[in-house]
């Protein structure tokens, strides 16, 4: 009797063990599916990085000091400290395959009206980014660049072009290529223009023009040339970018 009773208990045991485990993975897949919580009263809850945002921009657009002040000066759900946020967490939102009601690739919860927002380190520059997916931008941000090269996704033509220009003469150029072959980097300073052999992926090709935005240039030996690069090719970009570069706002 005492064997069978022990023999019943650890099946009890077993079978309670389960439940609590299956239990407690559904919830898991749960909590994953259900990262962004709308709380009913103009905020989303990002239940990974803690952080509250708002269901919706401002709806207009607007120049980066407006925008600060905008995000200071915000009151919605009860709080009023509320802030621009930063790159690092505009680029949490973003989801290549997730699209809001707009049709930008943002989670759904949150309504954007336009393709890029403003982040509180964004970098003003003189710089101008043309291109044949989402149009033409004065002064390009991050998100602008990212968004630029993500979108061949959906309606890009191969051949499309991503070009950031210090000036007409001056510019680093991405053609966008079949998904299973990669893109094309162009570069051209003055008189010169040289093509990358190699094909790039979508993000190495925004890590590449993110890099020519902000002065950095160490990229270019990364890769090979149909030509070999001087040293005067190379400092003559490096001069050009810094000219072209500068902080937008001071904090």
């Amino acid at each position: 009797m005492i064997i069978f009773s022990k023999i019943v208990l650890a099946q009890k045991i077993l079978v309670t063990t389960c439940i609590f485990l299956c239990i407690f993975f559904f919830v898991l897949l749960a909590m994953a599916s259900k990262r962004f919580v709308d709380n009913g009263d103009g905020t989303i809850t990002d239940t990974k990085t803690g952080l509250m945002w708002a269901e919706k921009d401002n709806g207009v657009p607007i120049k980066w000091s407006d925008a600060l002040s905008y995000c200071s000066n915000y009151n919605v759900g009860g709080y009023n400290d509320w802030r621009m946020p930063t790159l690092a967490e505009l680029t949490s939102l973003f989801d290549q395959n997730e699209k809001n009601k707009n049709g930008y690739h943002i989670i759904r919860l949150i309504s954007t009206t336009a393709q890029s927002c403003w982040a509180s380190d964004t970098r003003g520059t003189e710089m101008k980014l043309r291109t044949d997916t989402i149009g033409h931008f004065e002064q390009p941000t991050e998100i602008d660049i990212r968004s630029a090269i993500s979108y061949p996704g959906e309606k890009a033509s191969e051949n499309d072009l991503v070009k950031l220009m210090i000036d007409d003469q001056n510019y680093l150029c991405v053609w966008i290529g079949k998904k299973e072959i990669g893109h094309t980097l162009e570069i051209k300073t003055d008189a010169t223009k040289l093509a990358c052999k190699d094909k790039i992926d979508s993000e190495s090709a925004i890590q590449v023009m993110i890099k020519y935005f902000h002065e950095d240039l160490d990229w270019i030996n990364q890769y090979s040339w149909e030509k070999s690069i001087s040293q005067k090719f190379f400092e003559n970009i490096q001069l050009l970018v810094k000219q072209k570069s500068k902080p937008e706002h001071s904090a």
